[in-house]
Parts: structure tokens; C-alpha cells; sequence
């Protein structure tokens, strides 16, 4: 991978660099925290090659998402806009992103100052504030029309072809894993009626939008100040599709109130008070445009996203961790029992959040 110093020289930056310095702990692509002399701060991002072979689309998506929700923000007389929607940084010669000789596309973007991420959430507030940051989101792009994008990932969220991938695996058992999670890949395949109840997300019945799908809580910023969630970021996968994949990761994160690779299993659940409030949050800026079949699946997208997630953080696992990035021996393993343990809760707990769901679209 060339230095990033070598790719933050492409990029029009307001000053030298200061310094560089490796930055969050994406499961995808690699980020670099990079400071100008002022001091101004940027992320610099490498796109990984591997899970975007059309970065050029990926990032002709982000440009015109963007600048949609600018345009609608600024009409509703929001101010600040460079800290509630991600400012991309042009190259030198003013381009969206920077190739290198390795084929490998690097991007730039305003860093948002006085927020953070968070891994979990640590409060009720917190997940309303998460579902309602999502919920806004869809509200701004749904007169965005989704044929202008581009399918960057096809069948991103296809239950069905992660079943039969992680069935490939499994056979083939590269790493010779299979007997460490011989519970794990039990669970899964006694669970395989859920790649059929993932069809109904994308059902005849149910529009095609514009979505974010990969709807997690670490994807928003919280203001350092209000608490509030101002920005959604890691744009990379928008693109057309249901929306009920982007509610049901939302439900899988802002409903679990550990870590997405808690080693401790027992701590691992679905918060029922964290589901609701995080559907609150979501119904407030939902309720005037979302379609009856939409809500009629919005519980269900929540096991069918877990069910997925697990199936993929197993693969990756059975397959020698080639696609998720990990930071210590093991971490797909608990990324993977994680999603198990928290889908086994949700379905214990589905006829309570069927209720949740009902009660709050009643009283619209």
C-alpha cells in the first residue's frame, strides 16, 4: 500500500501536512487522520479493491447524495452544513478520488470536528437519536431518484446467496476452523428460513429507495455539545434498494448494548428499551412517507439483518479472515457468536417488537 502521505499530496488540501495518523477501526477500508498546518483535519481513505471493484461509481453515488442533501438541507434553513453532511475534498485536479499504482482509489473528507462515534450506545437517548438521524436521512433522499445511482455491490443483502456462500466455505473448510464453531454454523442452518423471509425486504410491494445499507451506529456522528446526531457517514454502499435493510441494522446495533466483538457472550441480548426507543426516533421522521408494507416488515428486517451478519462474519471466519480487516487473533469469532447470541434473543423477543412496531404506526 503506497504511504499516505504520498496520496494526501494529491488531494487539495488548505495547508502542508502536520501529520498523519492512523484513524478508527473500520471493518473495510484503511483511514488516516491527516492535519494541516492551521491546524485543519482531514480523513484520507483507501476504498479496499476487494469489496469495491467500481470505485469511480461508489464515488459518483457519494457525490450526488451529498450534494442532494445539502440542497435539501439548506431549503429548510439548516445552518452548518459542512457538520451535518460529509464534504468530499477534491484532488489537485479536481477530481472525487485519486488512483493509485496499485489500483487501489483513495478519497478525502472534511473531518467533522466536536463529534464522536460510538461503537454502542449508552443510553435510550442515544437510539432515538440513531433511529431518528436514519430515519431523517431517508426522509431528505426520497425524492432523490434511485436510478441515478449505481449498483455498486450487487446483492449486497441477499440472505439467500450468504447462505449458499457460507455452505461453500463450510465444505471446503480452508482454514480447517469448522470444528471450532460447530454450535455457530448448527444455529445458522436451523435458522436458514430466514434467507426466505429475506425475500419479502424486497418484496413486489415494497418501493425501491435510496439506502445507506450499512445502516450501523458507529456510521453517525453525536455532537460533542447537544448529544445529538448530526451526520451520517460511510457513504460507500448507497445505493438503490428497500430501506428495511438499513432499519433492520439499526435494530441489530442500536438494540445490542455491547460491542460488535464482545468476547463475553453472555452479555450479549436484544435491549427491548433500546429497540423502542430507537424505533421512535425513527418513526418521528418516518411516519409521513413510509409505505403499509414497509412497516408491516420492519421487525422482521431486524432478524433477517442479524441472520445475514452472522452468516457473513462466520464465513469470513471459516475462510481465514480474507474479507473483514481484524485487529487480533479471533475477532471474526466473536464478531460471529455476537450475531448468533443477539439473533437467538431477537427471536425470542420478536412478538414484543412486532407489538412496538404496531403500537407506534397506530398511533401516527
Amino acid at each position: 500500500m503506497p504511504d499516505p502521505a504520498v496520496a494526501a499530496a494529491r488531494f487539495a488540501l488548505d495547508g502542508p501536512v502536520e501529520s498523519i495518523v492512523p484513524h478508527g477501526e473500520g471493518n473495510i477500508n484503511a483511514t488516516h487522520l491527516v492535519t494541516v498546518v492551521g491546524p485543519v483535519r482531514y480523513l484520507l481513505q483507501r476504498l479496499n479493491p476487494e469489496v469495491f471493484p467500481d470505485p469511480e461509481s461508489v464515488m459518483a453515488n457519494v457525490a450526488l447524495v451529498t450534494s442532494h442533501l445539502r440542497s435539501r438541507l439548506e431549503a429548510a434553513g439548516q445552518e452548518d452544513l459542512d457538520r451535518r453532511v460529509v464534504r468530499l475534498v477534491p484532488t489537485r485536479d479536481g477530481r472525487l478520488s485519486w488512483r493509485a499504482a496499485d489500483g487501489a482509489v483513495w478519497r478525502c473528507l472534511w473531518f467533522v470536528e466536536r463529534t464522536r462515534s460510538e461503537a454502542t450506545l449508552g443510553s435510550d437517548a442515544q437510539a432515538f437519536e440513531a433511529g431518528r438521524a436514519f430515519g431523517e436521512l431517508h426522509r431528505l433522499l426520497v425524492d432523490l431518484d434511485p436510478a441515478l445511482l449505481s449498483e455498486t455491490i450487487p446483492g449486497f443483502h441477499h440472505p439467500e446467496q450468504r447462505l449458499s456462500s457460507f455452505e461453500r466455505v463450510l465444505r471446503v473448510d480452508p482454514a480447517g476452523r469448522a470444528a471450532v464453531v460447530a454450535d455457530e454454523v448448527a444455529f445458522v442452518l436451523e435458522n436458514r428460513h430466514l434467507t426466505e423471509a429475506g425475500r419479502s425486504l424486497a418484496g413486489p410491494d415494497v418501493p425501491t429507495r435510496v439506502a445507506h445499507n450499512d445502516a450501523k451506529v458507529d456510521n453517525l456522528l453525536f455532537d460533542d455539545d447537544s448529544g445529538r446526531a448530526i451526520c451520517v457517514t460511510d457513504l460507500d454502499t448507497i445505493m438503490p434498494g428497500p430501506i428495511l435493510w438499513d432499519v433492520g441494522d439499526l435494530l441489530r446495533t442500536a438494540a445490542c448494548p455491547v460491542r460488535e466483538d464482545e468476547p463475553d457472550i453472555d452479555r450479549v441480548r436484544m435491549d427491548l428499551g433500546r429497540a423502542r426507543a430507537m424505533l421512535t426516533g425513527y418513526h418521528q421522521e418516518a411516519a409521513g412517507w413510509i409505505s403499509q408494507p414497509e412497516v408491516a416488515l420492519l421487525s422482521l428486517a431486524g432478524g433477517v439483518l442479524v441472520y445475514e451478519q452472522a452468516m457473513r462474519f462466520l464465513t469470513d471466519y471459516l475462510a481465514g479472515d480474507v474479507y473483514f480487516r481484524t485487529f487480533r487473533p479471533g475477532q471474526n469469532l466473536d464478531r460471529s457468536r455476537v450475531q448468533v447470541r443477539l439473533l437467538a434473543s431477537m427471536l425470542e423477543q420478536m412478538p414484543r417488537l412486532d407489538d412496538i412496531v404496531a403500537g407506534l404506526w397506530r398511533n401516527a
